[in-house]
């Protein structure tokens, strides 16, 4: 019982060939100069109130959000400029403004390229 310290001037190397488990009763604060690499052949499972990233986080595969998603700064679709795409699965609501570069299309109606009968006959022209 008591604190254990151990300063290594090289390297560790640990072969375990089965669990660890560890119960820590307080916080744990880890430093690390280079980078960090993890191969893990089963599920990597955190549970917190909140889980704070700081830095750019870039995800490699699909994500799913189960819950509702906060996005402070917008959302860019695509990488390096390129095109991107987005679908939603239900219905949108947006409080501001909607800004297309390209046709907005609806129910198959084009925004840009629709006409409507005339009441005098015939149709009216695309809009401007």
């Amino acid at each position: 019982k008591g604190d254990v310290q151990a300063t290594v001037n090289g390297g560790v190397t640990a072969d375990i060939s089965g669990d660890v488990n560890a119960t820590i009763g307080g916080g744990v604060t880890a430093s690390v100069g280079g980078g960090v690499n993890m191969t893990v052949s089963g599920d990597v499972n955190a549970t917190s109130p909140t889980f704070n990233l700081t830095g750019d986080l870039n995800v490699i595969g699909q994500a799913t959000i189960s819950k509702s998603l906060g996005v402070g700064q917008g959302i860019t679709t695509g990488t390096g400029g390129g095109a991107g795409n987005m679908v939603v699965n239900g219905s949108a609501t947006y409080t501001g403004s909607v800004t297309a570069q390209g046709d907005v299309v609806g129910s198959g109606t084009s925004l840009h390229s629709h006409i409507h009968s005339d009441p005098q006959g015939g149709n009216t022209s695309p809009p401007l």
